[in-house]
């Protein structure tokens, strides 16, 4: 296991490449925007007066959140990447790029230290404050390596 920084790990175009959806990103501004042009539409063509302020407000909230779109666009929007030869994970948010470049901010695990890798199935009962049950049907996966167990996050619903 190694800390990298970012500009250290090599990057190349088999690699699997875990990150955030640019395409979700793009659909979710141009709905947002297509609903402040049909609002200013509707408030001209109706003389809506409020219509205005709420697409003033949208268009205001987008202004506000356009980091949040742009930097999906970036080379560091990228949680996991798995190529021949193991696994960098990025421990800093694709929405963080502005801070220094020279930190470790990328481990990298080859595949020789990884011990194993399976998926694990749990059910779990846990009663809440109100004495209502709280399951959780979770699909872990689980790695383990020598002194490290990494498990990932459980969904809860209420029976």
């Amino acid at each position: 296991m190694r800390l990298l920084r970012f500009a250290e790990v090599e990057a190349s175009s088999r690699d699997c490449v875990f990150h955030y959806s640019r395409v979700t990103a793009s659909i979710v501004a141009c709905l947002v925007l297509g609903a402040c042009a049909g609002l200013f539409y509707q408030s001209y063509s109706a003389h809506w007066k409020f219509g205005y302020y709420f697409a003033a407000v949208i268009l205001l909230f987008v202004f506000l959140m356009r980091r949040f779109i742009t930097a999906r666009f970036r080379p560091s929007n990228w949680l996991v990447r798995m190529n021949d030869l193991g696994i960098f994970v990025q421990f800093r948010s694709y929405l963080n790029y502005h801070l220094p470049a020279d930190d470790l901010t990328v481990v990298f695990i080859g595949y020789q230290e990884i011990r194993s890798a399976r998926l694990i199935h749990e059910r779990v009962q846990v009663p809440d404050t109100q004495g209502e049950i709280l399951r959780s049907f979770a699909a872990t996966s689980n790695w383990s390596w020598p002194g490290i167990s990494m498990h990932s996050h459980e969904r809860w619903t209420r029976s």
